[in-house]
């Protein structure tokens, strides 16, 4: 899988083996305390159909640098990643706190924005004081909470050990700093109505539940909403088939 260099700092993408030059390139960005791994289902089962580009975010996975504390600090770092990659536009798929900066990065650069992919994710998120003190003084219960909480239906178990070293292993000023960037961040003034959007929520999710992904269904005019049954937060792992087949719509339908 290739590196690059951003500001000095490596940043480890995986991209599709193959480059479809018929379709804009889809981005996926992580959620919060995560890496590019979340998304293996997508690399998988879209990379015949279109190119598919995973980047693990600064300060997560086997990117160096820091993370940063808002989501618009990454949505400008992501141009230049685009940059790099010499993307002129492209569609961009965010989960969580990757929804945040989809969503930052559509209203800053909408001539880059081919359309938005957004999973489990909203105009803003509820996070508690407790679990912030939580992360801080029991990192392991903290993930424990959060591991317990994102996971539903079949196959939980399996993704929930996953998910568990995951978020140990990128650690736990990561995973406190992308709280920090999801307690701040605010999408209900954003401009960017005009955009394609699919919006995606498992049916089960407790972290950002359903009515969130309805309040950003109502306020994007051209959006089309779906709310996966037997799945919870991270629904493009627990149910990857779906989540593949609607994005495949979904540029199939918007493409110019």
């Amino acid at each position: 899988m290739p590196y690059a260099t951003i500001n000095e700092n490596r940043v480890f993408y995986r991209k599709s083996k193959k480059t479809n030059i018929t379709k804009k390139p889809i981005i996926f960005i992580h959620g919060s305390g995560g890496d590019g791994f979340v998304w293996e289902h997508q690399l998988n089962g879209l990379s015949d159909f279109i190119t598919v580009i995973i980047p693990d975010l600064p300060g997560h996975g086997k990117s160096e640098g820091l993370c940063f504390g808002s989501a618009k600090d990454y949505a400008g770092w992501l141009n230049a990643f685009a940059e790099h990659l010499n993307l002129s536009s492209f569609y961009l798929a965010g989960h969580s706190l990757g929804g945040a900066v989809a969503q930052e990065f559509a209203t800053t650069y909408p001539k880059k924005t081919e359309g938005l992919i957004l999973l489990g994710t909203g105009l803003c998120f509820d996070i508690s004081k407790e679990y912030l003190e939580l992360l801080q003084t029991d990192f392991k219960a903290a993930i424990n909470i959060s591991c317990e909480s994102a996971y539903a239906g079949k196959g939980s178990e399996e993704l929930y050990k996953k998910g568990y070293e995951m978020l140990l292993e990128n650690g736990k000023n990561t995973l406190y700093k992308d709280m920090l960037v999801c307690e701040s961040f605010d999408g209900s003034e954003f401009l960017f109505s005009k955009k394609p959007c699919l919006i995606l929520c498992g049916q089960e999710d407790r972290i950002t539940n359903p009515e969130l992904s309805r309040q950003l269904s109502k306020k994007i005019e051209e959006s089309t909403l779906h709310i996966i049954p037997e799945a919870g937060h991270m629904v493009m792992m627990e149910a990857p088939e779906v989540i593949n087949r609607a994005i495949e719509s979904f540029v199939i339908s918007k493409r110019v």
